[in-house]
């Protein structure tokens, strides 16, 4: 690839080169913002009494407004230049997210330095290598122990000079070479030195441009080294504004668009792109930042925040999708009578019918189109529900009326708008006696104001994803990369596409390539390449300038909703070949029948009405992590370990295999807190290291895992499995939670090649 340099004002931050984005160039043409200090301060300007960012003081949310952030931020940077700091100096975040954080980084970014986020379970080498490979020459820590953590290798950072301390801690207790400083007393400093920065201040302000790196975001390492990834304020704001669009479902959405009433619980750590980039959503919306002091407490904390938007990865999601799961298929009861059912269905799916006539009927007009369509509902619609509902109540359990419910949801999301009417009728069904009460508890639990859910990270697993759909959740599932400013592919909320990472991002182009990886271009690929690795930025784009991800995917040609002015022209000609038999026999309740079957068929083939749909893609797993099996057949495993974790019993899997065995096996953590009450109730050992070598124990891991992947090519189908005793921990998993291939396959290395042999 070709790299090609701008003339910039500044030196550039690195050895490498950085990569020629024309899209980010154009994208800055029309941008309201070149920086996120001016998209901060005009967020302050629109909303400065307004609740901005708040966290837990004696057990009651205390709120600081947009105009104190915005004072704080200013005393902050003051602080900086007075230490200082010179634009683009490396500054790193190492704790939770925090109000102080958020005023931190701001302060950061309008004294046109780099702010570096450290992830607060990064153990001390993984902090060592961070702030050594980005030259920090500053650090802020938010405890006794990630602060020792600090100082337990200050000795292989020469370039860091000053450690910034928040919360109460007695810096006294602690010995440093470096500068040991709190948080409270840089506000003081910069408070006192204000006047006299102003200027300074502002001028770095606006010599900001949108080509400026604004964060330094490091990979998880999972193959290999982690790199460092610069990341611009354009980079940020374009993948803000694309985000926006989306969870808004405005494709002309602003940055300058204000809503007063969002809050949002920040759990996705700074320390990766879209945990920023959600930040900042909220931020363009005049909304509330909540920072829970723990997951626990986010948890906890929901029903009293009340919010409006979640930004999650799919682990949460699960976890609520398990309880529903696990209380649904402890019942073994009978629920109702077949009888009862089909009365009832038949009922349900009349008035689904008649609705849908008069709504159609009415937007065209006509006494007999408006008979017809009223014929077909409720004969077409109230048969199939009566004849579905009754074969549904034959089950009588309510384990088996929920998994049934299952069925039929995820059947009709499968279906990509496509659906049949006895698909619709069942979904329907389902929401009507399934969905609806679990809507109200998990409503009770999360405060009942939820208007969107954006998950990322890893593939939500698709039962998960059909019940929060079908439970009333708008879910904006996604894929971005550190290197794409967390922008790539996201679901639209309001017509998501199940299985799928989404549509292109807005403003960003994707493509199959070779190998069926997946590649984008756009305004938010990383502006300044890794780090310091010029070899690697090279490797990363393709001869034509596309980021080649490293991820292997497919098109998903998803089906548009329906045109109603097609669908009208269809039902119109078979209601009104209704009404003019009806007309011609003089006999209107004849019309109204054959009306009504004809429309009702016109409706069946209602996919000649539908419209085209954006291309989605589907993301199979990493080109790095496929494995050939004897027979030359290729596995791309993460497809099959996503299947694997949907099951109440597994909390994490690797799929492994090689071209010397001709069987896919998994070595699998169990959900030991499932699994427990299982045992319990199966008269087998509880204690771990016990339990996962009891034969039933056995039994049910590999009946599950046959059975969760039997839906995949038959060499695909797992075989064997070995099963942990623990939670894998430290640097077996990434900060996502996701499984160090590497790392655990060599770490156990013996039980995979027993669960061979």
């Amino acid at each position: 690839m070709q790299i090609t340099s701008t003339v910039r004002p500044r030196p550039r931050i690195g050895t490498q080169e950085y990569p020629a984005n024309p899209a980010l160039d154009n994208w800055s043409k029309t941008a309201e913002f070149d920086s996120i200090p001016d998209f901060f301060r005009a967020a302050v300007e629109k909303n400065p009494d307004g609740d901005y960012v708040g966290a837990k003081v004696d057990g009651e949310y205390q709120w600081r407004s947009y105009r104190e952030v915005q004072k704080q931020v200013d005393q902050f940077s003051s602080a900086l230049i007075e230490a200082g700091i010179q634009p683009g100096d490396r500054i790193g975040i190492y704790g939770q997210n925090s109000p102080d954080g958020r005023v931190a980084t701001s302060g950061i970014l309008q004294s046109a330095a780099v702010f570096n986020g450290l992830l607060p379970e990064y153990p001390e080498e993984r902090v060592e290598f961070v702030l050594q490979n980005a030259n920090a020459r500053m650090v802020m820590v938010d405890s006794p122990e990630r602060l020792q953590a600090v100082l337990n290798r200050e000795k292989a950072l020469p370039d860091l000079e000053t450690i910034v301390v928040t919360g109460d801690v007695d810096l006294k207790e602690f010995k440093s070479s470096k500068n040991l400083v709190s948080f409270q007393k840089m506000l003081d400093k910069g408070a006192a030195s204000l006047e006299k920065n102003r200027e300074e201040m502002d001028k770095r302000v606006d010599g900001i441009r949108y080509d400026d790196i604004a964060c330094l975001v490091y990979t998880s390492g999972s193959s290999g080294t982690p790199k460092g990834v610069l990341v611009s304020h354009g980079n940020v704001l374009s993948s803000v504004t694309g985000s926006m669009q989306v969870a808004n479902d405005r494709p002309n959405e602003t940055l300058g668009n204000v809503r007063f009433d969002d809050t949002y619980p920040s759990v996705l750590p700074q320390g990766h792109v879209m945990g920023q980039v959600a930040e900042y959503v909220i931020t363009a919306h005049g909304g509330r930042l909540a920072y829970p002091a723990s997951l626990k407490e986010f948890t906890s904390d929901l029903s009293t925040l009340k919010p409006t938007v979640l930004a999650v990865t799919p682990l949460f999601l699960h976890k609520i999708y398990e309880g529903i799961e696990e209380k649904a298929m402890a019942n073994q009861e009978p629920v109702i009578s077949p009888k009862l059912a089909g009365l009832g269905a038949g009922a349900a799916g009349g008035a689904l019918g008649a609705v849908a006539g008069g709504l159609i009927g009415a937007g065209i007009g006509g006494q007999a189109l408006t008979w017809g369509l009223a014929g077909a509902g409720f004969a077409l619609a109230g048969a199939a529900a009566d004849a579905w509902a009754t074969k549904f109540a034959e089950k009588m359990t309510g384990a088996e009326v929920f998994q049934s419910s299952v069925n039929a949801s995820k059947e009709f999301y499968q279906a990509h708008g496509d659906h049949t009417i006895g698909q619709r009728i069942k979904h329907e069904l389902a929401k009507k006696f399934v969905w609806s009460k679990a809507q109200k508890v998990v409503n009770e639990r999360t405060g009942g104001q939820i208007r969107t859910i954006l998950s990322g990270g890893a593939p939500l697993a698709t039962e998960a994803e059909t019940a929060m759909r079908a439970m009333g959740f708008k879910i904006a599932q996604g894929y971005g990369l550190a290197e794409s400013s967390g922008g790539g592919m996201v679901n639209n909320p309001a017509r998501p596409e199940l299985g799928t990472g989404g549509a292109a991002h807005p403003g960003t182009e994707l493509r199959i390539g070779e190998g069926e990886e997946i590649q984008m271009r756009g305004p938010t690929i990383m502006t300044g390449g890794y780090l310091n690795r010029p070899d690697k930025t090279s490797e990363s784009f393709t001869e034509d300038g596309w980021y080649r991800t490293g991820d292997t995917g497919k098109i998903v040609k998803a089906t548009g909703p329906v045109s109603p002015l097609k669908l009208a022209g269809l039902t119109a000609l078979g209601s009104g070949a209704g009404g003019a038999v009806g007309a011609a026999l003089g006999n209107p309740l004849l019309g109204a029948a054959v009306g009504g079957v004809l429309a009702g068929t016109a409706t069946i083939f209602s996919g000649l009405a539908r419209t085209e749909g954006q291309d989605h893609f589907a993301i199979t797993g990493r080109m790095k992590s496929q494995f050939k099996l004897p027979g030359g057949e290729y596995v791309t495993p993460e497809p099959i370990e996503a299947s694997l974790q949907g099951s109440p019993y597994i909390a994490r899997s690797l799929v492994v295999g090689d071209d010397s065995r001709d069987l896919v096996g998994a070595l699998i953590q169990p959900n030991f807190e499932t699994l427990t009450a299982w045992a319990k109730d199966n008269n087998v050992p509880t204690e771990p290291k016990e339990m996962v070598k009891d034969p039933k124990v056995l039994k049910l891991y590999s009946d599950e895992a046959v059975n969760r992947s039997s839906n995949f090519r038959k060499h695909e189908v797992v075989r064997r499995v070995a099963l942990l005793d623990h939670e894998l921990s430290g640097d077996e998993i990434t900060a996502k939670g996701e499984v160090m291939r590497k790392v655990v396959t060599k770490n156990y290395q013996e039980q995979l090649d027993g669960m061979f042999n």
